[in-house]
């Protein structure tokens, strides 16, 4: 198996890094977009009003010049006046103003006519008394939409584009609402609209200056947002990584581990997969410290935390465990597989060096200690699979450093007292779960003993004796831990078929007080401890370790004297089959008052009778199961 790469975080940010260079790559192109398609219709939108506006300053421009110039008209004319033409020097001087009323308009040419189309004056002199049948139609709409203001019409012709308005003329004072006559105005537009092209452009660039600008203004304060919320991000992102890293090693921190420790157990047991935990200890670091100083200590971790680097895959995870410790995950490994990767961590630390043959630290050499541990056969749960790796851990350190062990050895081997001290230093303050794990794992040492029955049973049987809830609790925690103390026995004891020799029996016996020297390093309650330590002790007085007799013996031991007797009973030993629940409660009942509580019997019996079938067919299961894993094995 092949290991490389960082310590489980390098690709992450590496992501992280690209992901923030393409947002930036897409927040310009999205700007650059905006400003064209914004600009783009802001011009459309432009121009569509320059159209509007446009139209508008024609006809306004129109009927200014036409007021200007056709008051005199109307004034020459009255309401009898409109059935004939004009003539002879008021004719003349009504032309001749004319002429210079448009000299400064863009008016070309002026007529007006009746309503029967008869043209009563006109610039062009010849038009006069003509009729005009356009002049009629118009003047017939007129009349028929006395509301109708005016009409314009667009000419175009070699000389250019010119604009013709047509008016109604009301001169009958008595009906006021009846036309009379129609005006025809002709005004040039070339003038007019190279004026109004140039305000146009105006208005369009000024429009569309406009909109850039807001657009450009929107944009640089989208981005500036941006930006500020990227920098925010980042600044997350390293508060986060600074908070799950170790400020000294740069490796993950022990926070970070029991979480990453817990989603690979999951995912373990979602695709069944194997999973290692390597704890790691630095050997005699304290001389370092003390002859070198801190700060060559400190050196020395970081020196440490660098071998990760070359020894582990993409996907395994390290972290410093806390001092000098170290752990690593390795998902998708068995314990063959991570022995080997400690072994070659092992190996690197030996190589590492600290200095010139100038400097005091050239002759210092690390030497590394590393405990191994599988999920799910040491361990089924987190703290389960640390506590078997740590005991693994002790049992390397305990047995001459700088070497690898595996928990299948701590397993099948006996923890010597300075060993047990050890281990119970190990576990002074220790957290309830953590003596629990321990529990859990050294329960793999005996290939026979289950706990799967007790819990509903202890319940049950601590429910009729009207426990009270703190006292209950104690009792199910004593059912868990009081064979901790079996780590100091060597699995083959355990496990043995034949007769134990008085050597064996005696290293059986001292289990009890082991098991209340760990539980009492995690500080447990002394309800507890006296559980534990005399579960062993008959009602007569012939038990262990104290040989305490009747209501000497604390009232919880009592009862899980008979809880654990009848777990005993009912699983499968190598040196006898498991009995049955109806056997196993004759047993009880027949050294009641001897080994057991004669009362407690009585009443431990009356709890399983209700669910003898449960029990039974719970204990077939589970004694099938251990024979197969046996036969297996």
């Amino acid at each position: 198996m092949s290991y490389s790469g960082k310590h489980g975080t390098g690709h992450s940010r590496r992501k992280e890094d690209n992901d923030t260079a393409h947002q930036k790559k897409s927040q310009r192109l999205f700007t650059v977009l905006s400003i064209v398609v914004v600009t783009t219709i802001g011009l459309i939108i432009g121009f569509f009003m320059s159209g509007q506006i446009r139209d508008s300053m024609i006809n306004n421009y129109a009927k200014y010049n036409a007021v200007q110039v056709t008051g005199n008209i109307t004034t020459a004319f009255s309401n009898n006046d409109v059935k004939e033409p004009l003539r002879g020097s008021g004719l003349s001087h009504l032309q001749e103003h004319t002429k210079h009323a448009l000299m400064d308009t863009d008016i070309k040419s002026i007529r007006f006519w009746n309503t029967d189309g008869l043209i009563l004056f006109s610039t062009s002199k010849d038009q006069i008394g003509n009729i005009t049948e356009d002049g009629k139609s118009l003047a017939g709409k007129f009349v028929a939409d006395p509301e109708k203001k005016l009409i314009n019409t667009t000419v175009k012709n070699s000389s250019g584009e010119r604009m013709v308005t047509y008016y109604p003329v009301f001169l009958d004072k008595a009906n006021p609402n009846q036309v009379s006559a129609v005006y025809e105005v002709s005004m040039s537009l070339d003038g007019l609209q190279s004026s109004i092209n140039a305000v146009m452009r105006t208005v369009v660039i000024g429009l569309g200056s406009l909109i850039i600008a807001l657009v450009l203004i929107a944009q640089v304060t989208s981005i500036m947002l941006r930006n500020r919320n990227l920098k925010l991000k980042n600044l997350t992102a390293k508060l986060a990584i600074k908070a799950d890293t170790d400020g000294l090693t740069g490796l993950n921190n022990h926070l970070h581990f029991q979480n990453a420790l817990k989603d690979q157990v999951e995912k373990a047991q979602r695709i069944n997969s194997k999973l290692s935990v390597v704890m790691i200890d630095l050997d005699r670091f304290k001389n370092v410290n003390d002859r070198y100083g801190h700060q060559t200590g400190d050196k020395v971790l970081k020196k440490v935390a660098g071998i990760f680097d070359k020894v582990l895959r993409e996907t395994d995870f390290s972290a410093r465990y806390g001092g000098e410790e170290f752990v690593a995950v390795l998902p998708d490994t068995n314990s063959t597989d991570a022995l080997s990767f400690a072994e070659r961590l092992r190996k690197s630390a030996e190589e590492l060096t600290f200095g010139d043959e100038s400097e005091k630290t050239a002759a210092l050499n690390i030497t590394l200690s590393c405990g191994v541990a599988e999920f799910p056969e040491h361990g089924n749960d987190p703290s389960a699979l640390v506590a078997a790796a740590d005991s693994a851990l002790l049992f390397a350190k305990n047995h001459g450093r700088n070497q690898v062990r595996s928990f299948n050895e701590f397993a099948s081997s006996d923890i010597e007292e300075e060993d047990l001290e050890r281990l119970i230093n190990r576990l002074q303050n220790a957290s309830l779960k953590t003596v629990q794990a321990l529990a859990a794992a050294v329960d793999t040492k005996d290939q026979f003993h289950s706990a799967a029955t007790n819990s509903s049973i202890t319940a049950n049987f601590a429910g009729r004796l009207n426990l009270d809830k703190d006292s209950m609790a104690t009792l199910s925690l004593a059912t868990q831990l009081h064979d901790v103390g079996e780590a100091t026995i060597p699995g083959q004891v355990l496990n043995k078929s034949a007769s134990l020799s008085e050597n064996e029996m005696d290293s059986i016996r001292t289990h009890p007080e082991a098991s209340v020297k760990i539980v009492e390093a995690a500080s447990q309650t002394q309800s507890l401890l006296g559980a534990i330590l005399h579960h062993h002790e008959n009602w007569d007085g012939t038990g262990y370790p104290d040989g305490l007799k009747g209501s000497e013996i604390p009232y919880l031991a009592r009862m899980l004297r008979i809880v654990d007797s009848f777990e005993a009973m009912t699983t499968e030993r190598p040196y006898r089959n498991a009995m049955t629940t109806n056997e196993a409660t004759k047993e009880l009942e027949r050294n009641a008052g001897t080994q057991f509580d004669p009362e407690m019997v009585t009443a431990f019996i009356e709890t399983i009778a209700p669910t003898e079938g449960v029990i039974k067919e719970s204990i077939h299961v589970s004694t099938a199961t251990r024979r197969d894993e046996k036969a297996t094995a």
